[in-house]
C-alpha cells in the first residue's frame, strides 16, 4: 500500500531563507513542495515486493502457457510428418508396382515379339 510522506514545511522554509530565499519564495516553495509529496502516493518496500512476486507469478503462467503451446505444435508437427510419411510410402508402393506391371508387359511383348521372329525366320528358311 502507498503511504504519504510527513514533510515539515516550517524546517524547509527555514533553510530556504537561509540560504536566500525571501520569506514568501521560502515559504510558498516549501508548501507546493510538501503538497505535491503528501498528495503522491510512494510505493513501500512491501508494495514493490508484492508487485515484484505478482509479476514473476505472470511469467510464470505465460511460461507455462507457452511451453504447452510449444508440446501441441510438437505432437501436431509430428503427427503430420507421420501422414505424410505414410503418404508417400502409399505412394512409393504404387509406383514399385506400376513398375513390376510394366516389366511384365515388356517381358511378354518381348517374348510374343523373339517367338514371331523365330517363326518369321524358321518360315524364311523353309522357303529358301
Amino acid at each position: 500500500m502507498a503511504t504519504a510522506v510527513a514533510f515539515d514545511t516550517l524546517k524547509l522554509a527555514r533553510k530556504l531563507e537561509a540560504a536566500g530565499f525571501e520569506h514568501k519564495q521560502a515559504a510558498d516553495t516549501a508548501e507546493a513542495l510538501a503538497e505535491a509529496m503528501t498528495t503522491a502516493e510512494i510505493a513501500t518496500r512491501a508494495d514493490v515486493r508484492e508487485a515484484q512476486a505478482a509479476t514473476m507469478a505472470a511469467i510464470a503462467e505465460v511460461k507455462t502457457e507457452t511451453m504447452a503451446a510449444i508440446a501441441d505444435v510438437k505432437t501436431e508437427t509430428m503427427a503430420a510428418i507421420a501422414d505424410v510419411k505414410t503418404e508417400t510410402m502409399a505412394a512409393i508402393a504404387e509406383v514399385k508396382s506400376a513398375l513390376r506391371e510394366s516389366e511384365h508387359r515388356q517381358a511378354a511383348e518381348n517374348a510374343t515379339m523373339r517367338a514371331e521372329a523365330k517363326a518369321e525366320n524358321a518360315a524364311m528358311r523353309s522357303a529358301l
